[in-house]
């Protein structure tokens, strides 16, 4: 039978089936391979499993309607690892050289189905709850009528963090590469109504080339985007370059001040081997 989760992240209820998921796996790991981290990143085991599939789990067990992977054409490994397996919802991968995040949205979202979309970076690593509860947000903000959905949370863990300025409620007001107070940095989680589809098409094709100025358009330009706070989000591509940098085989960091959190919560991370 077709998986729809594991035991451990259960079907989420009350999720509506319209949102189609999106992962983006289309960078180079450079900075993993600088620090000896050999395997790509959409392969590194986080709590026993590849991250990939760890996160197609993830939404499918949210609900999502459709599946899509969006993978760097350099790492067929990947793409062999993906080929046949089965999620519940249907799986689409995409191969593709992209040179930027922003591009590899665009050639996702090429293969997904009309509708709303729950998207990630492959690197996005939170406790199950804190997707549950991005995911529900994320509906909610776009059945309500906004045009994106970021995830944001309070703890930095990138060496060139995007910013986000958030005004009433949950709106955002401005992004920014420069800290703000009180601290608060994208997650790379991002809800996508239709109109946010075609804008990032229209800024491609219009010489765009990075996520943080397309988005920095969008919140420019008017739109509204709403902001989902995720106290545990983290970014799995740092931590993996800490480890890889201190030269130890298991995860260990601070997490929003609760130390050891990351290994606590089962995303210890053994350092690859060639």
């Amino acid at each position: 039978m077709p998986r729809r989760g594991s035991v451990a992240f259960p079907m989420s209820k009350g999720c509506s089936s319209r949102v189609h998921g999106l992962i983006l796996a289309g960078g180079e790991g450079s900075r993993l391979a600088a620090g000896g981290i050999r395997v790509p990143k959409p392969l590194v085991e986080v709590a026993g499993r590849p991250q990939i599939v760890g996160l197609l789990e993830t939404f499918a067990a949210l609900g999502c309607a459709s599946l899509t992977c969006a993978v760097r054409a350099d790492f067929p490994a990947v793409t062999r690892l993906l080929d046949g397996k089965r999620f519940g919802p249907p799986l689409s991968v995409v191969e593709c050289r992209t040179p930027s995040s922003l591009h590899t949205l665009v050639e996702g979202l090429r293969a997904v189905p009309a509708g709303t979309v729950f998207c990630s970076m492959v690197d996005t690593v939170m406790r199950p709850a804190d997707w549950r509860a991005v995911y529900r947000a994320t509906e909610r903000h776009l059945e309500g009528g906004a045009e994106m959905v970021l995830a944001v949370t309070p703890y930095v863990d990138d060496e060139s963090p995007v910013y986000v300025i958030r005004g009433e409620g949950d709106d955002v007001r401005a992004v920014s590469d420069e800290p703000v107070q009180p601290l608060c940095v994208t997650g790379g989680v991002y809800g996508l109504s239709a109109g946010i589809r075609s804008a990032a098409a229209d800024a491609v094709a219009g010489g765009g080339h990075k996520m943080r100025g397309f988005l920095k358009a969008v919140v420019g330009g008017g739109r509204r985007v709403a902001a989902v706070y995720a106290l545990s989000v983290g970014v799995l591509t740092m931590h993996l370059y800490v480890v890889s940098r201190c030269g130890t085989r298991s995860l260990s960091v601070t997490a929003s001040g609760r130390s050891n959190e990351w290994v606590a919560l089962g995303f210890a991370s053994s350092r690859a081997s060639s």
